[in-house]
Parts: structure tokens; sequence; C-alpha cells
């Protein structure tokens, strides 16, 4: 076959092509702008043989066993990856470069098609890792101030397989976990109604527990603290719900839910619509802190930025290893009922003797429940059964049948999901120790899709080095650190 040419390139490197394949890939390609020099290139003939793609599993291992010149998240003091950036003969490509893929397959995070790749770094004003509730909101702060942002994640936009979707999240204002959250909270709501008035739906929410209980006396006290609106019903004013004797009922009427995919979304569309890239289908392998900032390695590519967020939800403790974080993740249980009763317009929390338990309004003949404490540990979010379980399932049933009159006991629906615990149950957010341009959020505790948007203006603040506009000093990372 003859030599083909590939136009774009014929002032640095002539790329011969041996294949139908490559020919048409080059072409495909010819018409992309060329990137800027100095930029490595490699012909088809040296790739042919050696499968290339940034960081092979064995390299990765090398890293984090302190090898050679290696750099991982646990250790950030010794600099650069050796090669970073280097211009290597193509015929000394180094060994932990290589790794065992097909040849021809167009691989994103590279300037060019596989025939010709390029050890290009793309640099970013910001990256955050992981775009679930929390990281999507930080993207879009990021952008709307006008910051080139780039969002990272393993999965699709509102994807199933973290801790933000299942339809809907409960919000409220009065608190019981703590009344230094209800700041937030404020600040929350107004960032939801800016984002899209639609989103937050306040259809109220009904708390049902023993007096001397967590949640009604930390409701009281943070509606006392705060001077918030929460009204003690009469027994059996609400007769839908079936509360033991004794039980004391409180309606919050600003509380309400939020849709949580869609919210997920209206973050992601605002902020790429403002200029932000979001990336999807790019696993992070590692980062780290260098002189200009931080680095950050996918199974597909490299980049650079400023600065850094770190929203991995269920991932925390694998991207933040080097903070050895007190974090469990814990399966949990969405479940959803038939339900034609119109008596069920508010939300409801239930602090029972067996456990707590909350659920949503009904919307089209079903209702949604599930109990908010327990929950089955697991090591590996990638591995874990999203099948019901036997015990949870009879739980919820009994649940249902005692206190939900109204509620069928026909199960229509099932989800699973993930709490990332600590061992308080409030959030960590903070900087990375040593490093001011690095800010993280995690372990949400189950209960943390509600702050998304003042969190992720948070992160944000503090990676560029702004004061929040939410105080969040009482979640430090120092609460969990020897003295």
């Amino acid at each position: 076959m003859q030599n083909t040419t590939v136009p774009h390139l014929q002032s640095r490197n002539t790329v011969n092509l041996r294949d139908r394949r490559a020919i048409c890939l080059a072409r495909a390609s010819a018409g992309r702008r060329p990137p800027k020099a100095p930029q490595k290139v490699w012909s088809s003939r040296h790739l042919h043989d050696r499968r290339i793609c940034l960081f092979s599993t064995a390299r990765r291992r090398h890293c984090h066993t302190g090898g050679h010149n290696g750099v991982n998240i646990s250790d950030n003091s010794r600099g650069r990856v050796s090669g970073a950036g280097t211009r290597t003969r193509p015929g000394a490509c180094p060994s932990w470069l290589l790794r065992c893929r097909k040849p021809g397959r167009i691989q994103p995070g590279f300037s060019q098609s596989c025939t010709v790749w390029r050890w290009h770094l793309h640099h970013y004003d910001l990256i955050v890792l992981g775009t679930g509730g929390v990281g999507s909101a930080a993207l879009y702060h990021a952008a709307r101030r006008g910051l080139r942002c780039l969002g990272l994640d393993r999965f699709p936009p509102a994807h199933d397989r973290g801790s933000s979707h299942g339809e809907s999240r409960i919000i409220r204002q009065s608190y019981f976990e703590h009344p230094s959250y209800v700041p937030m909270l404020k600040r929350s709501y107004a960032l939801w109604d800016q984002l899209d008035p639609s989103l937050l739906v306040r259809s109220g929410v009904v708390y049902f527990g023993p007096t001397g209980g967590q949640i009604i006396d930390g409701v009281l006290a943070s509606a006392r603290q705060h001077d918030l609106g929460v009204d003690l019903l009469a027994e059996n004013a609400l007769p839908h719900f079936r509360a033991p004797a004794g039980f004391t009922a409180l309606f919050e009427a600003d509380a309400g839910w939020l849709p949580v995919e869609q919210c997920v979304l209206a973050h992601l569309d605002q902020a790429v619509a403002a200029g932000a890239e979001h990336r999807w289908g790019e696993a992070v392998v590692d980062w780290l802190a260098v002189d200009s900032g931080v680095e950050v390695v996918t199974e597909c590519g490299r980049y650079s930025a400023g600065a850094l967020v770190v929203a991995g939800g269920a991932w925390s403790a694998r991207l933040l290893q080097s903070l050895a974080l007190p974090l469990t993740v814990h399966r949990k249980h969405l479940h959803w009922f038939r339900c034609e009763d119109s008596r069920y317009q508010s939300g409801f929390f239930f602090d029972l003797p067996q456990g707590q338990f909350y659920g949503f309004p009904a919307a089209g003949g079903r209702l949604k429940v599930a109990e908010h404490t327990g929950g089955e540990p697991v090591s590996d979010p990638l591995s874990a059964s999203r099948e019901p379980s036997a015990l949870d399932s009879q739980r919820i049933e009994a649940f249902v049948r005692e206190h939900l009159p109204g509620v069928l006991d026909e199960r229509l629906h099932h989800q699973t999901c993930f709490y990332t615990r600590t061992p308080d149950e409030h959030f960590i957010v903070d900087r990375y120790p040593g490093r001011r341009n690095v800010a993280f959020a995690a372990g949400l505790s189950g209960h943390g899709f509600k702050f998304a948007s003042v969190l992720g203006e948070t992160l944000v603040d503090l990676a560029t080095g702004e004061t929040p506009a939410a105080d969040c000093a009482f979640l430090g990372l120092s609460r969990f650190q020897q003295p």
C-alpha cells in the first residue's frame, strides 16, 4: 500500500498508515484544527503493536506502592509524574504507558483519534470530580463565575448508581439533625429557587415521634433558635397517618421535596450553557497536587487545573485516601407502593422504636417510602447488589401496614442507593489539608441532597479562596483528626 500523508501534520511528521481503517480515521481527523506545538506525535506503526493508553494498571499499582518517581493522592509531595510532558522517542515508549486495548478505537481525552496520539494536557481553572448532586452544583456555580471548568464522572448524567436518584428527596428547614444546618438550608432554598423556581415543591412535611425523641426535640430546637414556622397538630388531626399513642405530631409548611434527577440535570444543563465542559464515562484514576495547581488522570486522559473540587459520594474514600476518612458506605432501599388515597399530599417522618421511616406525597397512584436508619455495609459500590433485601422489605411492608392505612400492600417499584456515613452522621466539608485550592464534601450520611445547591457553591468558594456565603465551619475535617 502506498504511503498516505495526513495533510495537517505535514509540517511536523508524515504518518505512514498501514490499513484502511487507519486511513479512514486519519482522513476524518484531517479537517480538525491541528493542536499547537510542541506535542509528541506517535505514528500508527509505533502504536500497532504497542496499544497505548494513559496510565496502565501496572503503573497505577507502581504509583500506589510509592515506586520510582510515582505520585499518588496519598503522597502529593513528590512532584510530577516522571515523564509527564517530556519528549520521548516513539521507540522508547515508557513501559508503564502500555495497556492492552483494541487498535482503531477513538479514545476520549486525546486531541486526535487513536491513529495519531498526543501527550496533551488540557488545562482548566477548576475541575470537579463527581457530577452527582453536589458535583453538578459545583460545576454550575464555577461556570456562572466565568471559570473555565471541567466536570468528570464515571457514569452518565443523573445516573442511578450513586446517591442522587430515585425521583425525589425531602427538603426541610426545621432540621432535627442540628440547628447549625439551618443557615445553610436557608441559603440552599434561595439557590434552588434561583436555579429553577419549579424545582422545590413546598408540600409540607409532618413529623411523628415521642416527646424527648431525636426528631421531635430536634425540630423544636431548630424552630426556636431560628424562628421557623412549625405547628403542633392535634391528636388524630391526620387520620391517614396512624401514629402510636402518645406521639407528638408537628407540621412544617415550608418543607417539601425536590425532583432529584431534574435537579442534577438542571445544574449540568445550565453549567454547560455557561461554558463548562462535562465528560462522563471517564473513571478517575488519580489526582495529584503540583506547583501550578492540580493534575487529574482518568482512564482516558490527563487534565490540569488551578483548583479542584472532590464530590465523590460513595467513592470519596478512594479519591481522598490519604486522609483516611472515617466513612462507611451502606446500601439503602427505596420502595414505591400503590396508593389511590388523595389525602397523602405531604411528606412525612416517623421516629419509631424500630427505626426512622419517611415518605413523600402520593403521585400517579404511587407513594414512595423508605427507612432512614439501618442499611447494609458495602465495600465496593460498583459491585453492590441492586436487588431488594428480604429483611428491608419485611420492615418496610410492616411499617406501611401499621402506619399508612390508605396505602395498599402492593409494591410497584424498588431501587437502591448509597448512604456514605460518618461516625457522627454529620457532613465533612473542608479544604484538603495543606492545599487551599482543593476542597471536598464527603460523608453526607443520607441527608445531604437538599444541601446540594449550597454545598456546590461552598466548595467552589473554598477551592478558589473565597469566603463561603453559608458558614460550614462546624463540618470541618478537624473533628476527626487526632490532636
